[in-house]
């Protein structure tokens, strides 16, 4: 900062001198501030861990999930926000994904699949099968795109292969075991 302004006065030298030392020292304020807030986190987010690790939570089954009927409140964007975070812990995760699961299960339970591949929905809401409408949203636009593609080929003459909609792959809902 020094060489920018040009050194008419004792005044100016002093002055300059003044601003230097104050810089100088809120870099230093600055730094020790920014250290303090990084391991201010990091201790913090220690803290949430430790927490994490003491307070287990009671895993549910899909089969229990299914059967309770209870309300399934998860949403797909709060699913996929939820497991990509590490600070949930495994138990968490995995009634996460029991619950996903659960809710496919109750989805497609009221769905039927013709011989060429396209599924029919007799559900109007999540309501109906006590999921998140947004969640049962998502499921009808799956099946939507289903269709889509299956018609698309049907009208191509190629050939295709889409899913079973049937007991096996319900049961292998039921029976899913993460890796």
């Amino acid at each position: 900062m020094r060489f920018l302004l040009k050194r008419k006065e004792g005044h100016n030298e002093r002055f300059l001198s003044y601003l230097w030392r104050y810089y100088q020292n809120l870099l230093q304020q600055g730094l020790l501030f920014l250290l303090a807030l990084l391991f201010g986190c990091n201790n913090t987010a220690d803290n949430n861990q430790t927490i994490a690790n003491t307070q287990k939570v009671e895993v549910k089954s899909i089969k229990e999930y299914v059967n309770d009927n209870d309300f399934i409140a998860i949403t797909p964007d709060v699913y996929a926000n939820q497991v990509s975070h590490s600070l949930i812990s495994i138990e968490e995760q995995q009634n996460l994904e029991n619950q996903m699961i659960a809710a496919t299960y109750r989805f497609y339970k009221h769905c039927i699949q013709d011989d060429k591949g396209r599924i029919f929905c007799n559900l109007t809401c999540g309501k109906d099968i006590n999921i998140s409408e947004e969640l049962f949203q998502r499921k009808m636009k799956d099946i939507e795109e289903t269709n889509k593609y299956v018609e698309k080929h049907l009208k191509a003459g190629t050939k295709y292969r889409v899913g079973k909609l049937d007991e096996k792959y319900l049961n292998s809902l039921l029976n899913y075991e993460a890796k």
